[in-house]
């Protein structure tokens, strides 16, 4: 569905908003404004796609408000993920912790007994990707042409990369408080 030319009306004789003009999907429509149903529904669209033609009326800005931060914390979240993730060109080290067993043994050089440990590997590694990548290609008289290129995994994984830093560095420090604060 595609939401398009909002407009908000003011009722000159009572001087404030009394419906919204659209369109939606081609279609005309005027809705009378009220908290709740298609409000919600438009000012979300609004949010997703700015593309009203005029200002939220100051009655619904603090709704507007309310779900441009709900947006603005389910993208920084997401970007966070995103970020966590290892980059593809790097790779990932192995993680390795040492835990106890329960059980307690000799140790003859201390002469007592120690508890026992065993190391676990909690994190696997994972090795990077190469760099580049032969891609072969055919003329029209079928002949083979090898060219080497960036390693597409890796432009995509960087791409995505730069896209969720980015997220993260326009985000309002109100948000990052609200997402820290749940973490």
């Amino acid at each position: 569905m595609i939401l398009q030319n909002v407009t908000f009306n003011i009722d000159s004789q009572q001087e404030s908003t009394n419906s919204m003009s659209f369109l939606l999907d081609n279609i005309s429509y005027c809705v009378p404004l009220v908290r709740g149903g298609m409000l919600e529904w438009i000012l979300k669209k609004y949010i997703e796609e700015e593309n009203f033609l005029s200002d939220v009326p100051v009655e619904f800005q603090d709704l507007a408000d309310q779900k441009l931060f709900e947006k603005q914390l389910r993208n920084y979240a997401t970007a966070k993920e995103r970020l966590a993730q290892y980059s593809l060109a790097d790779g990932r080290d192995e993680v390795i912790e040492t835990h106890l067993t329960g059980e307690q043994v000799w140790h003859d050089s201390e002469m007592n007994m120690v508890d026992e440990t065993v190391n676990v590997v909690t994190v696997s590694a994972i090795e990077p990707l190469e760099e580049t990548v032969e891609q072969t290609t055919y003329d029209e008289e079928g002949n083979s042409i090898t060219t080497t290129i960036e390693n597409p995994l890796i432009t995509k994984d960087n791409q995505e990369r730069a896209a969720a830093q980015a997220i993260v560095d326009d985000t309002p420090q109100e948000v990052i408080a609200a997402y820290n604060a749940k973490a």
